[in-house]
């Protein structure tokens, strides 16, 4: 997905979220046990949809605090299906556009 992201594919991003909550919901994952890879899933459908990343610093500032903290059930889980904080990220590959 990030990926697809970076180099603009906001289709195939799209295609690619559709995807990934179908499985997850396959898997029993509900937005209740698992808030931060929800939370994940739906800024980046929020971005597909935009296809705007700068948008994302400015609309989503809450959610993407909410990451960032990582308190409680946004706790970042190293060992888990997120292999880099998306937090990170998003804030190394999108803010340097910003502010060229």
């Amino acid at each position: 997905m990030f990926l697809k992201l970076e180099s603009g594919d906001f289709d195939g991003l799209q295609q690619t979220i559709v995807q990934c909550r179908k499985k997850i919901a396959f898997a029993g994952y509900t937005r209740r046990m698992h808030p931060r890879l929800f939370l994940i899933i739906d800024l980046l459908m929020w971005i597909s949809r935009k296809e705007d990343t700068g948008a994302l610093f400015l609309h989503k500032k809450d959610e993407l605090q909410l990451l960032e903290n990582g308190a409680g059930e946004y706790q970042w889980n190293p060992g888990g299906y997120e292999v880099v904080r998306f937090d990170t990220w998003i804030k190394s590959k999108f803010t340097t556009r910003l502010s060229a």
